[in-house]
């Protein structure tokens, strides 16, 4: 009996971690749109933790839009302060790097006590490559005072998290390759084309 006992233990264990294992595979987190001229895909709605100090009142809750027609990735986030703030930047830092880019808002509404603040940045292509290689989470800071909402993840939770990020961006990658040229490219080479004809024909 006590072997028998045992024995449904360890399969019970063994079939917990597949299904967590099943539950945090990165394709699980991604919602793709495939077209024959384009493809989007949609990262989950995520949590990144605040850093302790910060005006931060809770943990920023994230998500992220990649489009194969897009030079720049939206990231789209929602911060929660004390009261309601101007957010007109975003300081991401990684590494030995740190870059600033310009915030849209989307809207600022009381939460309880605080007040959210929904944000928009567009991350430029090369600087979210560059990110899908950092070791350690980047660090978003949404403003410039010393207080600023600060979010950082932990180092085992953005490695989970950049293997989703990159599995996000081999998608389009690999969409891409096969998709037809947009009707505005095809105008253009048509405009091109006679352009082109025009002078040869002196006309």
């Amino acid at each position: 009996m006590f072997c028998f006992k045992r024995v449904v233990a360890i399969l019970f264990l063994v079939l917990c971690l597949i299904a967590d294992c099943r539950a945090s595979s990165p394709d699980k987190n991604l919602i793709i749109k495939s077209m024959p001229d384009v493809t989007v895909v949609f990262v989950n709605p995520a949590s990144m933790p605040k850093v302790e100090g910060s005006e931060a009142k809770k943990d920023m809750s994230y998500d992220l839009t990649l489009d194969s027609r897009s030079d720049s990735v939206s990231f789209t986030a929602s911060v929660l302060t004390a009261s309601p703030t101007v957010i007109d930047m975003v300081q991401i830092t990684y590494g030995d790097s740190c870059v600033s880019l310009p915030v849209e808002k989307i809207f600022i509404e009381p939460e309880g006590s605080a007040w959210q603040s929904r944000l928009r940045v567009y991350i430029p292509k090369d600087l979210f490559n560059n990110l899908l290689y950092c070791e350690y989470s980047p660090t978003f800071t949404w403003g410039t005072d010393a207080s600023a909402p600060m979010f950082r993840h932990k180092t085992d939770k953005w490695l989970s998290v950049r293997q989703t990020f990159r599995l996000a961006d081999e998608v389009i990658g690999r969409n891409k390759v096969y998709e037809w040229p947009s009707k505005n490219i095809l105008n253009d080479i048509e405009n091109d084309i006679e352009q082109g004809m025009e002078e040869f024909l002196g006309l």
